[in-house]
């Protein structure tokens, strides 16, 4: 319970690591070091991963390595670890700069960790600050150039339709092949998430079909004011028709307007 209540966000919290450990079992451990006189208490998520090292270079040959990783297993932009107060902070960085091998932190929103740790940056999280009552109002605060180009999006997915799925465990193969389309298409991937992950993990699901034939979904997740967006997928074959990912963001944009958010995270 003094984990939950000190995680910062609630993809840390029991729930989803729970589901983590059945979906994506990686060997993950869990470290908690509690503060000094009821001082915030320093914790962290670690995981076995093979990871190219060079991922963020890929005109370099890869360089693939078992590492320990300091993050969350589902290939997300929230960090894994999160320091307290100055004791617990310097207990559970000792702990992690003496475990055998090569440690790598992940999204790590702290200052410099020490000496000890090199770092560098990865790729750059997109956020946006809802500051409109409406979609209209959204389009209208844009220049012409923006406005035009999402105007001809909007009219290239005309005739499609944007379902919600009832429940999670309504995505199927069909749909997974769409994530799977994009993830073979990345230029940094991390981890590729099973099927049973999408059909079991507490988000919302809305898929887009022209017909009856699935050409794109995302999956999205709603904290506090906050509009987070996890993954997603789409028919290569018809991308560029319909404007899918276009599409796919702007109903990231419209959804996050007129549910009430402050803020919508579209991740890296």
């Amino acid at each position: 319970p003094a984990w939950d209540r000190a995680a910062a966000h609630g993809l840390l919290h029991r729930s989803i690591r729970e589901l983590l450990e059945q979906v994506n079992p990686c060997q993950q451990r869990y470290h908690f070091v509690p503060g000094v006189a009821d001082g915030p208490p320093s914790l962290a998520v670690t995981y076995r991963h093979r990871l190219n090292l060079l991922t963020f270079a890929p005109r370099i040959r890869p360089a693939h390595w078992p590492l320990r990783m300091v993050g969350l297993p589902c290939s997300v932009a929230a960090p894994g670890l999160q320091l307290g107060d100055p004791t617990s902070a310097a207990a559970l960085l000792d702990f992690l700069r003496h475990q055998p091998g090569i440690t790598l932190i992940l999204n790590t929103r702290e200052a410099a960790l020490g000496p000890d740790f090199a770092s560098g940056p990865t790729l750059p999280s997109c956020r946006l600050a809802i500051a409109w009552p409406d979609f209209t109002s959204y389009l209208a605060a844009l220049r012409s150039p923006y406005r035009r180009r999402i105007r001809q999006a909007l009219a290239r997915f005309a005739g499609l339709t944007a379902e919600v799925l009832p429940d999670p465990s309504r995505f199927d193969a069909t749909l997974h092949q769409l994530y799977l389309q994009v993830f073979r298409r990345s230029r940094y991937p991390l981890e590729c998430l099973s099927e049973s992950f999408f059909r079991r993990f507490p988000a919302s699901l809305t898929v887009f079909r022209a017909g009856t034939r699935a050409v794109g979904f995302v999956q999205s997740l709603r904290e506090g004011d906050r509009l987070i967006f996890l993954f997603g997928g789409l028919e290569d074959e018809v991308r560029r028709t319909h404007d899918t990912y276009w599409n796919m963001l702007l109903h990231l944009v419209r959804t996050g307007i007129e549910t009430g958010c402050r803020e919508i995270d579209f991740g890296q």
